[in-house]
């Protein structure tokens, strides 16, 4: 560890003491030739100086030749500090000179530093240790007697001891403080100092242990607690008995140190009482096959009968045991218990519902602690377990309630919990229903909310919920066992479970949702604020029936309207238009000489023609926006691949070489192929048309997988479309490009978003107006999401 380097510690408690042993120890190697250096405060090397003269050393003398260099110890200390840590680098770049310097031609060398000290003070030890690592390593290059000297107050705290303990390894010799080894003690004075020294240690050492021992304690207890605050969020949101009783079992085993535990539950028959194992932590279960249940014993009667709690250090030396008929004491088999702990599990009217039994082969394991913790556990189990009850008892209610009134679905979905609150409201958000539940735990009467937005009761940082749950309740989930806030009429905040399902009508649609807010410690039921509730949504069914058959028949009569104007437009405007056309035709070959004298009139003659081919093409596109908004769909998976394929080859303006068209493998979607094929080929058409005098269509066909959906898109290299004309694009009779040369109704891509809604899909654009168009068309995917 030292190398060639003597390196010594000197603790003191005066300066001056510090002051002549440093003189003396680099004194005598001043006075021998040798060289010395001084790390210390201006104060110490003042001393130190002093009795370097007072050894008739001339110290300007000395420090001239380079033999005696004095250093200030916070200077040279921050020349290699970094964040209140030593730099190897930097300690070695600082000091290695200057002990070259100091050995050159041979020389002895006596160094003394008090830069751990410094340190020491700042109250960083950790950092005095690693300085005195370094001069150690500083050892192994150089040869040199090293003083080291700390203030032994620096180390009057217990927690130093470790630190006093390292710093000590670090050095070849310690020199204890003057007030140990004064040279004007007596040998006899000297050894009774070390025996109150040694005293003191040990009681150092037994306050340490002690101390350590409380912070395990509290350690302990830190743990206990923990895990009985994890046990009680558990029993919360927990329904099921058994895993209710296992997590208690399994805590109690921890929380007492116990080796085995186990929980037995009465079961009353007309025979009597017997204890029935339900669960069991720490043993297996065939542990206890082979032996019969506890029965009304000395020993287990007082806490199956709910009387006492039994702690015992030792059940094999209490009088109460081995005193019944035929084992006399335990069973053949059973696990070994020596230390014995038992609590009664009591619901709040006062029923023993069985008992909380821990054991273990050691004797007096079980202190007043784990009593406590057993005890608390208990009534945990105990309200857990009444919960447990009345959740079954209320479902076992509700099943009746399902089969006497069918036609109440509505109210066997707000009935879940008999003493929550419990409300109803639209999928706007709008509270329909409120039980007394609801203004015991809020503080609003019915009066005051109905109507209201559910978010009133919403705290800050909350908002954001509701559009999460309605989200589920639309897709018909059910949110269970949420736990959040809510704030009251007072502003005071509620912890509450939330359970909210969807409300549905007849047909099964989604109309609503109903909520139970579930108070932590309060679970009773309302049966009056039930019945209201259930009075008001068969109100609200029967108007919601009125409601759809009236909203039906008109629907009925717009759509026979539709087709009656249907029959007219196609029938009764069509053909003047088509006779238009063909008078048009036949005057300009049979009169074409005649005209030809007069242009206008040609001119005319032609623009009425082309006219009354345009109209008839808009009319036929009215008509098939409308039957594409009123057809029944048939949807059924269709290969999108083939599909478009198809579509081009019934176009010859899509084929090469009037144009290119790439499509990349495509997948199949869930859709109505006669909508299909209206959107894919108006896409393709336009893609083709409009694009810029002289240049080739090129549009590529190609697909992306979002979950449940398959995104079509269909990119060109056309002219593109102004950004500020998106929103208007796929609206009835909007020719974006009018101005231009382009043929159109205005009515393609209409057909479009039309179709595509009618399949539960989207249609939009990406265009910067330039170059190109990426128009894309969001479709189910079949197969589900992936």
């Amino acid at each position: 560890m030292f190398g060639a380097c003597e390196h010594f510690v000197q603790f003191y408690e005066d300066d001056a003491v510090l002051g002549r042993s440093v003189g003396s120890f680099i004194g005598s190697a001043l006075g021998a030739g040798s060289a010395g250096i001084v790390i210390a405060t201006a104060e110490h090397r003042a001393v130190i100086e002093h009795e370097l003269s007072s050894y008739g050393i001339d110290v300007s003398l000395v420090k001239g030749r380079n033999q005696y260099v004095p250093l200030d110890a916070e200077e040279t200390l921050s020349k290699f500090i970094r964040d209140g840590w030593p730099d190897a680098e930097m300690f070695q770049a600082v000091l290695g000179p200057l002990m070259d310097k100091a050995c050159a031609g041979g020389r002895q060398l006596h160094a003394f530093g008090e830069m751990v000290a410094i340190l020491l003070a700042q109250g960083n030890g950790k950092a005095a240790l690693r300085l005195e690592e370094l001069w150690n390593d500083l050892g192994k290059r150089y040869e040199f007697s090293l003083f080291c000297g700390y203030p032994i107050n620096g180390f009057y705290e217990s927690s130093s001891i470790d630190l006093f303990e390292h710093i000590c390894k670090e050095h070849s010799r310690v020199i204890p403080a003057e007030s140990y080894g004064s040279a004007n003690r007596t040998a006899d004075e000297q050894v009774r100092a070390i025996a109150v020294m040694q005293q003191k240690a040990a009681a150092l050492e037994n306050e340490i242990a002690e101390r350590r021992r409380a912070e395990e304690g509290l350690h302990e207890l830190s743990r206990t607690r923990q895990i009985l605050q994890e046990v009680a969020s558990a029993l919360v949101s927990e329904q099921e008995l058994v895993k209710v009783v296992q997590l208690v079992t399994d805590a109690g085993c921890e929380v007492s140190g116990a080796a085995f535990g186990a929980f037995f539950y009465i079961v009353r028959d007309g025979q009597g009482e017997s204890y029935k194992l339900y669960t069991l932590s720490g043993a297996p279960p065939e542990e206890f096959s082979d032996f019969p249940m506890p029965r009304n014993t000395a020993i287990f009667a007082p806490t199956f009968s709910g009387k006492a709690i039994v702690r015992l250090g030792d059940v094999t030396q209490d009088p109460r045991f081995g005193q019944n008929a035929p084992y006399y004491g335990t069973p053949p088999g059973h696990l070994p218990v020596k230390s014995y702990l038992a609590a009664p599990v009591i619901s709040k009217s006062g029923e023993v519902f069985g008992a909380l039994l821990f054991g273990d082969p050691r004797p007096n394991v079980f202190t007043q602690v784990s009593e406590e913790m057993v005890v608390a556990l208990a009534a945990q189990a105990a309200t857990a377990i009444d919960n447990a009850n009345l959740q079954t008892s209320l479902q076992r209610e509700l099943a009746a309630v399902k089969r006497a009134e069918v036609q109440s679905r509505h109210l066997a979905s707000i009935v879940e919990s008999s003493d929550d609150a419990i409300i109803s409201k639209t999928l706007d958000g709008i509270i329909t229903s409120w039980n007394a539940g609801a203004e015991r735990m809020f503080g609003y009467t019915e009066e005051e909310v109905v109507g209201q937005p559910i978010t009133i009761l919403f705290p800050e940082g909350h908002i954001d919920e509701e559009a999460t749950i309605i989200g589920q309740i639309r897709r018909g989930l059910r949110v269970d066992h949420y736990e959040t806030k809510r704030r009251d009429k007072a502003g005071n905040l509620v912890d509450i479970s939330l359970s909210v399902s969807p409300i549905k009508n007849d047909a099964g649609e989604v109309i609503g949702a109903s909520k139970i807010a579930r108070d932590i410690t309060q679970r009773k039921r309302d049966e009056e604020a039930l019945k209201r509730a259930a009075i008001e949504l068969a109100k609200s069914r029967d108007e919601l029936e009125e409601h759809v058959q009236e909203r039906t028949a008109s629907l009925r009569e717009a759509v026979a309207q539709m087709e009656e104007f249907s029959y007219t437009v196609s029938h009764d405007l069509r053909a003047p238009l088509r006779a238009m056309n063909v008078h048009c035709r036949a005057l300009m070959e049979d009169y074409r000489d005649l005209l030809e004298r007069e242009p206008d009139a040609l001119h005319s003659v032609d623009r009425i023609a082309e006219n009354c081919t345009r109209l008839d093409k808009m009319i036929q596109d009215i008509l098939t926006y409308g039957r594409v908004a009123r057809d029944e769909l048939t949807i059924e998976v269709i290969p999108l691949d083939k599909l478009v394929h198809d579509t081009i080859y019934h176009y010859p303006a899509l084929q090469p070489p009037n144009a290119e068209v790439i499509v990349e493998p495509l997948g199949e979607v869930i859709g109505h192929e006669p909508s299909l094929v209206q959107i894919i080929s108006n896409l393709l058409n336009n893609a083709i048309k409009f694009v810029a005098p002289g240049n080739k269509p090129v549009v590529r066909v190609r697909t992306e997988r979002h979950g449940d959906k398959i995104r079509l898109w269909i990119e060109d290299n056309g002219i593109g479309i102004d950004p500020q004309y998106h929103h208007r694009l796929f609206t009835m009779f909007e020719r974006i490009h009018a101005k231009l040369p382009y043929e159109g109704t205005g009515i393609g891509l209409a057909i479009v978003r039309k179709a595509a809604e009618r399949m539960g899909g989207a249609v939009g654009l990406e265009s910067d107006g330039h170059s190109g168009s990426r128009f894309w068309v969001d479709l189910q995917a079949a197969g589900g999401a992936r």
